[in-house]
C-alpha cells in the first residue's frame, strides 16, 4: 500500500520539479529563444494562473471520471506537454506547453490526494496525505537542483525531458498496480466558491497570497539575480537552489 502511495508522490514530485525548476533555467531559456528575462518570466506567470484558476473548475467538471482513469489522463497530458516544451523552438510554443502542463498538474494533485485517502484506513489518511504532498517539497530540494545541473551540463531542454520521464514512470506504476477507486460525491463549483463567504478563510487566503507573491517573485528571478550580483554559474546556482529548498523544508517542519 505504501508503495502505491509513493507512486502517487512520484507524480507530485514530477509536478513540483516542473513548476519550480524553470526559475533556475530561466536565463538559459531567455538566451536560447532570444527573449528578455522579463518575458521568459511570463512562463511562470502563465503556469501559475492556469494552475490556480483551472484546478477548482477542472476538478468539478471531471467528477464523473474514475480516479484511476483521471490520474492516467492527467499524467499522459503532463508528459506530452513537457516533451513539447523540450522541442519548442519559439516562446509562444513553449508558453502553450507550459499552460497545458499546468492544466494537467491542476487535476493530478487533488486526484492523487483523493486516491491516497481511499487506499488506507481512516486513521492512516493523514500519513497518506503527507506522503503525497511531500513529493512537492522534495522536488524543491532534489528535483530543482538536479534539473538545473542537467541544464548546465547539457541544455535546458533535457530538464523537461527528465520531468517527462518521471511522469512516464508514475504512469506505468499507476496503470499496472492501482485498483479501481470509487469516486467521491461531486462537490459543485458553487459550493467550493461559497467558502469565500467566510471571513476567516478570505483573510487566510489573502495572507497566503501576499506571502506567495513576495516569496516566488524572488524565487522566479533568483538565478538571474545570482548571476548578476555574485557572478555564480551552473553548478554553483544549483547548490544555491538546493540550500533554498532545504531551508524551506526545515521551515515547513
Amino acid at each position: 500500500m505504501r508503495f502505491r502511495i509513493l507512486l502517487l508522490a512520484l507524480g507530485t514530485f514530477a509536478i513540483g520539479t516542473d513548476g519550480f525548476v524553470i526559475a533556475g533555467i530561466l536565463p538559459n531559456i531567455a538566451h536560447d529563444l532570444n527573449i528578455s528575462i522579463a518575458l521568459a518570466g511570463f512562463l511562470v506567470t502563465a503556469f501559475s494562473l492556469v494552475y490556480a484558476l483551472g484546478s477548482p473548475v477542472l476538478v468539478a467538471l471531471t467528477s464523473s471520471i474514475t480516479q484511476q482513469r483521471l490520474l492516467l489522463l492527467t499524467l499522459s497530458v503532463f508528459v506530452l506537454a513537457n516533451v513539447l516544451a523540450a522541442v519548442a523552438t519559439s516562446f509562444f510554443l513553449l508558453l502553450i506547453a507550459r499552460m497545458i502542463a499546468a492544466l494537467s498538474a491542476a487535476l493530478y494533485t487533488p486526484s492523487a490526494l483523493t486516491v491516497a485517502t481511499a487506499l488506507v484506513p481512516n486513521e492512516k489518511r493523514g500519513q497518506a496525505l503527507s506522503l503525497v504532498t511531500a513529493g512537492l517539497t522534495i522536488a524543491s530540494v532534489v528535483g530543482v537542483p538536479l534539473g538545473i545541473l542537467m541544464s548546465t551540463q547539457l541544455n535546458w531542454r533535457t530538464t523537461f525531458l527528465l520531468v517527462a520521464l518521471l511522469g512516464v514512470i508514475a504512469f506505468v506504476g499507476i496503470l499496472t498496480l492501482f485498483p479501481s477507486v470509487a469516486n467521491q460525491s461531486a462537490i459543485l463549483l458553487g459550493k467550493r466558491l461559497a467558502l469565500l463567504r467566510q471571513p476567516a478563510i478570505v483573510i487566510t487566503l489573502a495572507n497566503t497570497t501576499v506571502w506567495a507573491m513576495g516569496g516566488y517573485i524572488v524565487y522566479t528571478y533568483l538565478s538571474s539575480l545570482l548571476e548578476h550580483l555574485t557572478h555564480l554559474q551552473g553548478a554553483s546556482i544549483s547548490i544555491m537552489f538546493l540550500l533554498f529548498g532545504l531551508t524551506g523544508m526545515i521551515g515547513t517542519m
